[in-house]
């Protein structure tokens, strides 16, 4: 796939599971809004930090792996303090 931007996912308010691996997502732009959202997938994509991660209220699993941003030191501890 080559899906480059998540923008106008937002209108899908009552979406639950987004699975979006293997494409080209750089940013979590375009996420917010989404407060049904439980299970977020981005894993074999291009995102390379959680600036702009957006508050979602249910999320119980998100998974990066095989992100740039998943190869940062703190990157456990800055996904969870980005959740709260």
């Amino acid at each position: 796939n080559k899906i480059t931007s998540l923008e106008g996912i937002s209108s899908l308010r009552f979406l639950e599971t987004l699975c979006l691996s293997d494409n080209l997502v750089e940013s979590f732009e375009g996420l917010d809004g989404l407060p049904s959202l439980r299970v977020l997938s981005l894993n074999y994509n291009n995102i390379g930090s959680l600036q702009g991660y957006p508050y979602l209220p249910l999320l119980h699993t998100l998974s990066l792996i095989k992100n740039p941003v998943a190869d940062l030191p703190s990157y456990r501890s800055m996904a969870i303090a980005a959740s709260n």
